[in-house]
């Protein structure tokens, strides 16, 4: 995993220089990307991820949008940095050769003049005059010394000026000792980057986020009651049978409720009678139960417990995931904490056996979708466009998820059909597939087809787990208890 000690070395990189040359970029065999394409619509820039890769944030620091990308088992980094210039002539060729003497000043021995006459700074590699689609760019790659000096790092950047006020820059952090391994894999995906005029995307993007603030700003406590059902509803997920004589595939279920409440119920396991006063606020609680089938021989069993105060400005969620084999037993557990107070979020992840990771998302004063909320979104978006008081026929929000461990953009597109039913279509961040949702005018759920081709319909507990027991699979409890320590 790249070390936080070099966070200082990324923050503070400017762009910048070197003499006109070139070297050879590594050949390697074909590199698998992820399908989904990701996007980035404030510099009208697509491309894919590396397989199997998280997108771990995306934000705003200043005028410069940051998203970072890890690779599986946070092996490697690769940060999209965004920063505008008021050099218009500035091309990569320059704002390249400033970064590369940066480093090496920082990593050298200056003389009286200000010259480099000695660096531990290495260059492995500098590519002059790429062409990816059709944009001109640049890339190097530089090892420095580990500040412990345990190890090597290698930093790589690909340099890209896709408008004449912007700079598009791809920063690779690597152990030296992976570099060969990954180097074909970020070199793969920044090669899949195309460009294009992001003003009407950004143009849509800002009025489906202003349609989205407009709608959480007329929603009041009486709205978000109505919006929630008062008994236990479950779902079942399912792949459909590839013809009509096959069988579904069974692939989960989960069930949900909602009531009002205090805020420590969002762990199942605590007695009230322990309640401090910050666990005694009153508030609005949704609880998921779900079972999933990870493959044939290993499920994945999630109690989530989301709490809202009702004016917004306060939230708090309980995420707790054991994964169990066929007979019950526990092989892994992991959980997710969030609190929220106003404009600020921290997120705390946990793992057995692993040191706990904290985030602290931005989420500024943009259109806020908390996570309670996420479970009440669709009541209110029907509700709104059966009153036909949706401004525009998209929406879109900011809201963290659990999956990426970052905040990112959702959009809902909401069609009102004659038959009065409404069908939303979600993607969940920038370049997911979307899923398509129906609902009846009265806002129960109809049916989900997921991005992936399953599919979620409506169904009662005691059915769901006939079903399940008639194709000999393990229903079990589906409520976690956080571990005891």
């Amino acid at each position: 995993m790249p070390s936080r000690r070099f966070a200082p070395i990324l923050a503070a990189l400017s762009l910048g220089v070197l003499a006109p040359g070139a070297t050879t970029s590594a050949q390697s065999e074909p590199v698998e990307l992820a399908k989904d394409k990701f996007l980035l619509d404030p510099v009208g820039l697509s491309m894919q991820l590396p397989l199997d890769s998280k997108t771990a944030s995306t934000e705003f620091r200043g005028e410069q949008l940051a998203a970072s990308v890890r690779g599986p088992n946070n092996d490697y980094l690769i940060k999209i940095r965004t920063p505008k210039t008021g050099d218009r002539e500035a091309d990569v060729t320059e704002a390249l050769t400033r970064t590369i003497d940066g480093i090496r000043a920082r990593f050298g021995i200056a003389d009286p003049g200000g010259a480099v006459v000695e660096t531990t700074a290495q260059l492995l590699a500098l590519d002059r005059d790429l062409v990816i689609g059709s944009q001109a760019c640049e890339r190097a790659y530089i090892s420095i010394p580990d500040q412990e000096g345990d190890e090597r790092m290698v930093f790589g950047w690909t340099f890209f000026k896709p408008r004449p006020d912007q700079f598009v820059v791809f920063e690779l952090v690597v152990p030296e000792k992976r570099f060969a391994r990954v180097r074909p894999i970020y070199e793969a995906s920044v090669a899949t980057a195309r460009f294009e005029d992001p003003t009407t995307a950004m143009q849509m993007r800002q009025a489906a986020l202003d349609a989205g603030r407009v709608l959480l700003a007329s929603v009041g406590p009486e709205d978000y009651r109505r919006a929630m059902h008062e008994e236990e509803r479950w779902f079942r997920l399912y792949r459909p049978a590839e013809t009509g004589e096959g069988e579904d595939t069974e692939l989960g279920y989960r069930g949900v409720r909602f009531w009002e409440g205090q805020r420590g119920e969002i762990n199942p396991g605590r007695s009230s009678r322990d309640f401090n006063a910050t666990e005694r606020q009153e508030g609005l609680l949704c609880r998921i139960q779900a079972r999933v089938l990870i493959d044939a021989s290993t499920i994945a069993d999630t109690t989530a417990t989301f709490f809202m105060t009702q004016d917004r400005e306060q939230e708090a969620w309980y995420v707790a995931t054991a994964v169990r084999d066929r007979s019950e037993r526990q092989l892994a557990f992991a959980s997710e904490t969030g609190t929220r107070d106003g404009e600020e979020l921290v997120v705390k992840i946990t793992r057995a056996g692993s040191e706990a990771n904290i985030l602290k998302p931005s989420i500024g004063t943009r259109a806020y979708l908390n996570q309670f909320e996420t479970f009440v979104l669709p009541a209110l978006l029907v509700e709104a466009a059966g009153e036909g008081t949706l401004a525009f026929s998209e929406v879109a929000f900011y809201a963290y998820r659990s999956a990426t461990q970052a905040v990112s953009l959702r959009t809902e597109d909401v069609a009102r059909e004659a038959s009065g039913q409404v069908q939303l279509t979600t993607t969940l961040r920038e370049g997911a597939p979307p899923k398509q949702s129906i609902y009846n005018a009265d806002a129960l759920l109809l049916r989900v087809e997921e991005g992936d081709g399953s599919v979620w319909v409506p169904t009662t507990k005691d059915d769901l787990f006939a079903l399940w027991r008639s194709k000999g699979l393990p229903t079990g409890k589906t409520e976690n208890r956080r571990r005891r320590r």
